[in-house]
């Protein structure tokens, strides 16, 4: 058992960059508890929070304005302890989905997992297409994009992961998060997929469950959700010279130079010129999949998918005339 105060963590990411499969990876540590969306603090009570709370209804008096991020969570720990004396951990926090990359800084600096995703299969995921509406113009999503991911490089409490390192050298992720918090993980997260969700029903992680409505986290990484084929534009080649040379720069938690980052984040501001930038005009060809669900949220006919989501999107897609851009994966 741990006897001193944990450390807070925190996991951050905007959507469809690895947020949920990192959350269940590293619960799979006994030794390591974050939330899942939780959002600790003022303000509406989110989906996940009212799950914790239908167990534990004394714990909603966290649930306020504090000094800094992580009074809240280090406040909500002491709770938990004293009602599950049996389960204390070295690391608790919770995943934060946001596009601010200073959101875990601003008033103590936290440890925080930053996950990160190669912008060109971002931006034409189902969910991304959705929300920003990348179909009619995916110049301002990728703007917003950018600046986030240049923007944790300022940070030295922060670990970035890239969703396709995660998928591609799952076992190289694992050895150096093992680094970061400073515990062994190996032996934890082995085939971490099978694990997910298998808590103990005493154990408060068992208090949420998130792992059934997010089956790609529970998928061996075995290959990417997405393939695609880019046009030739000079679009293309502003995004590149901005963000690849800090994608070689690897997963260590140093600072970049501010001024390498203002310079990133000039060339990133260029791009508005090529707007508007409809998703169609910038991509030949894209095969997407959603991991653990066989059926394709762009089906080509109604019969293939029945959700009113899944309807809403193919129709959108329709309208837009991507229906031959989209290609079912697999």
């Amino acid at each position: 058992m741990i006897n001193h105060a944990p450390e807070v963590l925190f996991i951050q990411g905007v959507q469809k960059t690895g947020t949920s499969t990192l959350v269940g990876m590293l619960n799979c540590h006994s030794q390591i508890f974050l939330l899942y969306e939780t959002a600790v603090g003022p303000g509406c009570i989110s989906r996940y929070g009212k799950q914790l709370l239908d167990r534990y209804p004394d714990a909603r008096q966290f649930f306020r304005s504090a000094a800094t991020l992580a009074t809240p969570y280090e406040k909500l720990f002491d709770y938990l302890l004293k009602k599950n004396p049996k389960w204390s951990y070295r690391y608790f926090g919770d995943k934060l989905i946001t596009s601010d990359p200073d959101a875990t800084q601003q008033h103590r600096a936290q440890r925080v997992i930053f996950a990160l995703r190669d912008i060109r299969s971002w931006l034409c995921k189902e969910p991304i297409v959705h929300n920003y509406r990348t179909d009619l113009d995916l110049v301002p999503a990728a703007v917003e994009y950018l600046r986030y991911v240049l923007g944790t490089f300022r940070h030295t409490h922060g670990h970035r992961i890239w969703l396709e390192d995660l998928v591609g050298h799952n076992g190289e992720v694992i050895g150096g998060l093992a680094k970061f918090p400073g515990m062994s993980l190996r032996e934890h997260l082995d085939r971490w997929w099978e694990k997910i969700g298998n808590y103990d029903d005493c154990d408060p992680k068992s208090a949420i469950d998130w792992s059934s409505v997010h089956p790609s986290s529970r998928q061996p990484p075995r290959e990417m959700d997405t393939t695609f084929e880019l046009k030739p534009l000079p679009f293309w080649d502003g995004v590149s010279a901005s963000i690849d040379p800090f994608r070689n720069r690897g997963v260590d938690s140093s600072a970049v130079p501010d001024e390498e980052i203002d310079s990133a984040l000039q060339l990133v501001e260029g791009l508005y010129r090529y707007s508007p930038l409809p998703l169609q005009a910038a991509y030949r060809h894209i095969a997407t999949a959603r991991m653990g669900i066989t059926t394709p949220l762009y089906a080509r006919s109604s019969s293939e998918s029945t959700s009113p989501a899944a309807r809403r999107l193919r129709l959108m897609a329709e309208r837009a005339g991507l229906g031959r851009l989209f290609k079912r994966a697999g």
